[in-house]
């Protein structure tokens, strides 16, 4: 039929990729363009917001659950703030290991507390975590 040359061949072969490459990039730019009608565009972003759904429920839903379930149980009695220590620091909402270190540190340097209210001088401890951990901390 054609008697072309190998170098011919080639070209011909280099110039049908270079075509099929120039397709796949016009379609795929036009899949991401801004002008596409809109259902098109809507129906690509209820899909992947879909799929997000579904990985954030496989992903969080053990943290979620984990996270409500500590922060739905106070701790089971006043904790003595003179006498506590980290761990039953610990057992209060919104206490974590460094806030627990700081109300020791302060409770050595300064000595006993006279007033829950003075819990508010130790660093890291303002009017909002005051008033949550008020009912769970006591001093005798």
């Amino acid at each position: 039929m054609l008697n072309l040359t190998r170098r011919e061949k080639s070209v011909i072969g280099f110039l049908v990729l270079l075509y099929i490459a120039g397709c796949i990039i016009y379609f795929g730019r036009d899949l991401l363009s801004e002008n596409r009608p809109l259902a098109k565009k809507d129906s690509i972003k209820v899909e992947f917001k879909k799929q997000a759904e579904k990985i954030d429920s496989l992903y969080f839903a053990d943290t979620t659950a984990k996270n409500e379930i500590t922060e739905a149980q106070p701790s089971k009695f006043p904790v003595n703030i003179n006498t506590a220590s980290k761990e039953e620091f610990m057992t209060i909402r919104g206490i974590g290991p460094v806030t627990a270190d700081k109300i020791i540190e302060y409770r050595t340097e300064k000595g006993k507390f006279n007033s829950v209210s003075e819990l508010k001088n130790v660093k890291g401890i303002g009017d909002k975590t005051l008033e949550k951990i008020k009912g769970e901390v006591t001093i005798e």
